[in-house]
């Protein structure tokens, strides 16, 4: 029996991902599936809406993301650790990431996206930031 590799694995897609935020905008299209959206657990404006809940494709995705780095110069994006999940042979299924982002006067916050796969591609991602950086864990250090 053969068994073929992903077309991307949880830990490819994460990385991909941090580098499109990071300005890398060419590979929406190579990552995000055509009908792509991202879901922000954010601040939201006074009517409830998040500027990202507009996003409905990679085109539009990566407008969002230009006018965010427009708005933080010098933001830079980073995975904190392996993906928790997997994709499938058929480049499916659920994983998540923690990440941080170092902002230009060098404070740091951390978050969480989840993210959900289909053919190696990004269909939804569930993204949740914080107000600081995830502390150091005490456990890992040992």
């Amino acid at each position: 029996m053969t068994t073929t590799s992903p077309l991307h694995t949880a830990d490819d897609l994460a990385e991909l991902w941090t580098r499109l935020w990071n300005g890398s905008f060419e590979l929406a299209h190579r990552i995000c599936a055509d009908e792509f959206r991202v879901l922000f657990a954010g601040a939201a404006g006074e009517n409830g809406a998040h500027p990202g809940d507009t996003v409905g494709s990679p085109a539009v995705f990566v407008d969002f993301v230009r006018r965010f780095r427009a708005s933080k110069p010098g933001i830079e994006f980073g995975v904190d650790g392996p993906a928790a999940g997997a994709l499938d042979v058929d480049g499916a299924g659920l994983f998540a990431v923690r990440w941080y982002a170092e902002l230009p006067d060098r404070r740091r916050v951390s978050g969480i996206d989840m993210f959900e796969a289909v053919a190696g591609r990004l269909t939804t991602v569930w993204s949740v930031t914080g107000q600081r950086a995830f502390p150091v864990d005490s456990r890992s250090a040992q």
